[in-house]
């Protein structure tokens, strides 16, 4: 209703909304292309004030009761549209500070007092109403003015444009996207002519720095929709089963930074016994899940599928809680697909089959179905209609996409992995013969090769496209590391010395040493990369997320001395605690209900130390059986952390004026203690105090 009312309102020139969004949320540089449309987003506070004047306008003052409410309400509506794309706000928070006397409204009598349980009630009509004016009205309001979205390369910031700022995005996206001839469109006749069992997908638009990537998802939930998602987690699970069993299917594929570490671990150690100098190439498709060929695709997973045509799959779908260290009680939903022979068919079977194969321990495991009809051959039968019968509607027009695979789908990051591991065993086997390593995350290509001719080949081969299977690098991130003459000018050739950079990490290519790359926070605050909820105990909600965070950036990749050196382990920790110290001063900035670091720091000094014993703890977990230097030692790793935050929290000194005075006395002690040469190799991991990367960060 309020969304109905908003629009009709704006449909008048002269309208108090239409002048108020003129005001505040104004549209300069208009175009007629992308890049001139995509930065006309609204900042968060030209949506406050937009905001703050309609409700100037339609709430009276009344209402409020005093300006110390209004003030109040407008402060958490500011905080709300600020907010992250996970990040949620309390009704606790909303009514916290607000002076249920001064509402006049909400009094019974003029004179006396009310009892405890009266003044309650009371609190919670006023609750019920500022939930709604928040939830309903305002919320209301920015849905029917702006279109809310989030960002790639944003991490969780929201942005807000304009409907008809974004209308006219959509259709310079949507014109671009059709000019690719990856979209048939379809007739009225067409239409009616579709299979009952077809299901349509709508299209969305997730801007990008250059563009627009189209985000497909089913319109309708109902019970088609729902035999259609079953369907294609079946044809997943059965994937999944096919390329266990037969991993050279999937070539060079790794999944995430454990696939990674395991790789190149293996290389870097096969490398330290052997040492000569590597050629670098890394290289990236332009648009492959929209550019991979139908017919391609159908022969690479019939050739997959084949040998498992007449084996009957079973399914098992399970529920995992177990208790985290850091984050409490979790839970897990699960599906897991065998053939029927590898079945164990009762729970308990399964269960004790997952003991043995280490995959769970301290956990309860709950059967929430089992089923045992899935066959291969229907399996494939599926994708064949799957594959002929992707229908996407945009607006009022119906489109099959005759090439690729939607984005967004559960299945489609496999099929793009199977189809370019079939280029890879086809064309590029020969890069890895007599030695190299060939990494593909997705669609980015890593080759280290000691072969300089097979580096060159590598690249003379993706450089020139490879139509067959739709495969063609963007110029703009093919990056190597040797002279490449005037043969490829537009590329990007990594200085002499420099790190190489590849899908978020940093290699040496001397050393195959590894650190983390963070470039994606420049000009962000890390404030976007975190998701806060607004709790009673926002102390110890922000402790278990500091130490879970911890826990995910130790990753074995950047400790493990096997294949890095203790410098580079050193260097690895010394940036991870001093994120951590950015991400400490961003949860504190955002505690709720008046919480300051000054009001208690026993509880958030002894924060600190507990983060750097678990530190300590993730490095000896990430090298058993490897003896540690002195300077990954427990006081060396304290030492990092004293450096890092009073680096980070003296900016803010009167926030942090008794916990900077304690940081500093320990740092003290601990320079006494280490002394003389430990403490000057020590010290070589945070010099530069504030590393190039890190200055770009906003705090």
């Amino acid at each position: 209703m309020v969304g109905l009312f908003s629009q009709l309102l704006l449909l008048h020139s002269k309208c108090p909304y239409a002048q108020l969004l003129r005001k505040n949320c104004p549209v300069v540089g208009w175009g007629e292309d992308l890049s001139s449309l995509l930065p006309l987003h609204c900042p968060p506070f030209s949506v406050y004030l937009f905001i703050r004047e309609c409700l100037h306008w339609v709430v009276p003052k009344e209402l409020w009761g005093s300006a110390h409410n209004r003030l109040h309400f407008l402060s958490c509506v500011k905080a709300f549209l600020c907010m992250g794309r996970f990040d949620r706000l309390s009704l606790s928070e909303l009514v916290w500070k607000m002076k249920v006397n001064d509402c006049y409204w909400l009094k019974i009598s003029k004179t006396g007092g009310v009892p405890a349980g009266e003044h309650r009630y009371r609190e919670h009509l006023l609750g019920r109403f500022l939930s709604w004016l928040l939830g309903g009205y305002v919320v209301g309001l920015v849905r029917a003015i702006f279109y809310v979205t989030q960002s790639m390369g944003q991490k969780n910031l929201l942005r807000f444009y304009r409907d008809d700022v974004w209308a006219k995005i959509q259709e310079l996206g949507f014109r671009k996207q059709l000019a690719k001839g990856q979209w048939e469109l379809l007739t009225r006749e067409q239409v009616t002519a579709l299979p009952k069992t077809t299901v349509v997908s709508q299209l969305r638009w997730i801007p990008k720095l250059d563009g627009l990537r189209p985000i497909v998802r089913i319109m309708k939930k109902d019970a088609k929709a729902q035999f259609y998602q079953s369907q294609l987690k079946d044809l997943y699970d059965v994937l999944r089963v096919c390329v266990r069993d037969r991993p050279s299917f999937l070539g060079s594929t790794v999944f995430g930074i454990q696939d990674i570490h395991r790789v190149l671990g293996s290389f870097a150690a096969v490398q330290k016994e052997n040492p000569c100098r590597l050629y670098f190439v890394k290289a990236d498709v332009s648009g492959a899940y929209d550019s991979l060929p139908h017919n391609k695709l159908l022969q690479v997973v019939c050739e997959t599928l084949s040998p498992f045509l007449d084996e009957v799959f079973s399914v098992r779908r399970y529920a995992q809680v177990w208790a985290d260290s850091c984050k409490g009680l979790r839970k897990a939903f699960h599906r897991q697909a065998n053939t029927l022979a590898d079945t164990e068919m009762s729970m308990k079977g399964f269960v004790m089959a997952q003991q043995r194969e280490k995959k769970i321990h301290n956990a309860i495991m709950v059967e929430q179905h089992f089923s045992s009809d899935v066959r291969g051959r229907k399996v494939l039968d599926f994708f064949k209609q799957m594959l002929s019968n992707y229908i996407i509607r945009f607006g009022k027009t119906i489109f099959r996409q005759s090439c690729g695979v939607p984005q967004g789908s559960v299945v489609s990051t496999l099929l793009c992995c199977l189809c370019y591991g079939h280029m890879e065993n086809t064309l590029l086997s020969h890069v890895v013969d007599g030695g190299g390593c060939l990494m593909r995350l997705v669609d980015d290509f890593l080759l280290i090769t000691p072969e300089l001719s097979k580096a060159q080949s590598f690249l003379r081969t993706l450089q020139g496209g490879v139509a067959e299977y739709g495969c063609f690098m963007n110029p703009q991130k093919v990056a190597v590391n040797f002279p490449l003459g005037d043969d490829y000018p537009e590329l990007h050739v990594i200085p002499p010395g420099s790190l190489f950079p590849w899908c978020g990490l940093l290699v040496d290519p001397s050393s195959l040493d590894v650190y983390a790359d963070y470039s994606s926070y420049a000009g962000l605050s890390v404030r976007s990369s975190l998701t806060l909820v607004s709790t009673p105990h926002a102390g110890l909600q922000m402790k278990r997320k500091l130490l879970s965070i911890l826990k995910l950036k130790c990753h074995a990749l950047f400790l493990d001395l096997k294949m890095n050196s203790p410098k580079a382990v050193s260097q690895n920790i010394y940036k991870i605690v001093l994120l951590q110290a950015y991400r400490f001063h961003a949860c504190a900035q955002n505690l709720p209900f008046g919480q300051k670091v000054n009001k208690n720091i026993p509880f958030f000094l002894v924060l600190i130390w507990e983060m750097a014993k678990y530190t300590r703890l993730l490095i000896k977990q990430n090298n058993r059986r490897v003896p540690l230097p002195f300077i990954l030692c427990y006081k060396a790793v304290e030492l990092m952390y004293c450096v890092s935050f009073l680096a980070i929290l003296s900016h803010h000194r009167c926030l942090y004026k008794c916990l900077l005075r304690h940081l500093s006395m320990r740092k003290k002690q601990l320079e006494r203690k280490l002394g003389g040469l430990k403490l000057a190799l020590v010290r070589q991991a945070f010099t530069p105090l504030i590393p190039e990367d890190f200055k770009v960060i906003r705090l």
